[in-house]
């Protein structure tokens, strides 16, 4: 398929992408404050029209959309795992671990939305409530989102007629309310840091203890373990201490371990929960831990009662404090690295005790982003289809189906953004839609991969 270039279907594409698979999306946010009400002081008069509202939200890409409706989506969070995180006038309104956090999306075609919101937040300082923080985008003629899907970049501003961000509480007596309201000015997708959270793992045994015969005589010390490990570094501190550093992960799948060792597999069960990140910053003492309390019990019915990961320095110069830093597994200066994996069956227990030998960022598997995404389409509704590569890639033999039947005719391709993602625009897919049901499916090389994705598009009957 031949390719021409064209920024323009770059930006295009970029603006609402739908992706396949599970992870953290993190937005930068800012707003300008335009009207604050807060009669009696709780906020120590800080926060005045005008000042600048900065900071982050967080949520699980993968969520469930609880709503039925073909162009509303209701996309719930697991509870203080994810939410806002912002900052005005010398405070802090963050989430806390017993808030609640949703995303609905409405791409009616009478009037377009973007809501993301949090309550029961963090109490401030000043011991001052936070009720809530929501964040609003409105587009009333019905055009800038063609779907309810939940999106993993930041919404495009353009478009959007309103663009409200609000905050309400009250006083540390829960008596006087106060309001703020501001203007969203900008939304931009967080870059993750190197590793975000998920690595490659090879390690060696040095140690076995299984006197009852749980494993089978399959391991000895000298095996090499393989596999991967991950967590979420957007997760909240729950420790106090401001030299311990306590993140329990979300009950999501794809965090923990999943480690192949003499034939057997040890792999978290994260959606269980029992999955916890610890960073220690002491004097004389620095060290990250990743441990598994919830595992998948073995072929033999064995349990694996936990499997953890500890990188320390015991001089205490590695780290400069106890935030989840998503790199932390690359820092070499975290020089003793141990693993160690333990169960047991009918009272008899096991326990191995790995040296960590190799730790690299994951590089995951080339993933194709599709656009529009799957959902219901008027027979009128006219679009272009579009597909973003993965960063770097350098995309080979693209075909682009559409029931079966390759698209005739050019697509264009996108100059690399700043992630250096090269995209593909095919103008007019639309017109080759049946009413009914549809498939369009693309498939593509991608480093050295052959990487097929599909969505679909239900056409509605002319009558």
């Amino acid at each position: 398929m031949p390719f021409h270039r064209t920024a323009t279907a770059a930006a295009l594409l970029l603006a609402f992408a739908t992706h396949a698979s599970a992870q953290t999306v993190t937005i930068e946010v800012t707003a300008q404050v335009d009207e604050m009400y807060d009669p009696t002081g709780a906020l120590g008069n800080t926060i005045l029209p005008g000042t600048l509202i900065t900071g982050t939200y967080t949520y699980d890409s993968a969520s469930s959309d609880t709503e039925p409706s073909s162009d509303f989506g209701h996309y719930h969070q697991p509870m203080g795992s994810y939410g806002f995180d912002l900052s005005a006038g010398g405070y802090r309104f963050s989430y806390a671990p017993d808030s609640d956090m949703f995303v609905e999306i409405s791409s009616s075609a009478t009037a377009n939305g973007y809501h993301a919101a949090n309550t029961n937040l963090a109490p401030l300082t000043n011991g001052a409530n936070v009720e809530a923080i929501s964040l609003y985008l409105q587009d009333m003629d019905g055009v800038n989102l063609l779907s309810d899907q939940l999106p993993t970049v930041a919404p495009s501003l353009d478009g959007f007629e309103e663009r409200r961000l609000e905050i309400s509480g009250s006083d540390i007596n829960g008596l006087n309310q106060y309001d703020i309201k501001a203007t969203v000015v900008s939304l931009a997708t967080q870059q993750a840091s190197v590793g975000d959270g998920h690595y490659t793992l090879q390690a060696q045994v040095i140690s076995v203890d299984d006197y009852s015969g749980l494993l089978s005589g399959q391991i000895q010390v000298g095996m090499q373990a393989e596999g991967s490990f991950s967590f979420d570094p957007n997760t909240m501190d729950q420790d106090p201490n401001s030299n311990w550093g306590h993140y329990p992960q979300p009950n999501v799948a794809g965090l923990g371990f999943d480690l192949t060792l003499g034939g057997l597999t040890f792999r978290s069960n994260s959606t269980q929960g029992g999955l916890d990140a610890n960073v220690i910053n002491d004097t004389g003492w620095d060290a990250f831990n990743l441990a598994s309390f919830s595992n998948e019990a073995l072929a033999n019915g064995t349990s694996v009662d936990h499997i953890d990961l500890d990188l320390s320095d015991p001089s205490g110069n590695a780290i400069a404090s106890d935030a989840l830093d998503p790199a932390l597994p690359m820092n070499g200066a975290l020089s003793e690295r141990i693993m160690h994996i333990g169960g047991y069956n009918n009272g008899n227990w096991f326990s191995i005790e790995l040296l960590v030998t190799g730790i690299a960022p994951a590089g995951g598997t080339a993933e194709l982003e599709l656009f529009p995404a799957s959902g219901t389409v008027h027979p009128m509704q006219m679009f272009d289809f579009g597909v973003i590569f993965p960063p770097q890639a350098v995309p080979e033999q693209v075909s682009v189906q559409v029931n079966g039947a390759a698209i005739e005719g050019n697509c264009l391709e996108g100059d690399p953004n700043q992630e250096q993602r090269v995209s593909l625009i095919c103008p007019g897919l639309s017109y080759t839609l049946q009413e009914g049901s549809n498939q369009v499916s693309v498939s593509a090389i991608v480093n050295g991969q052959t990487v097929t994705e599909s969505v679909g598009y239900q056409v509605l009957s002319h009558d």
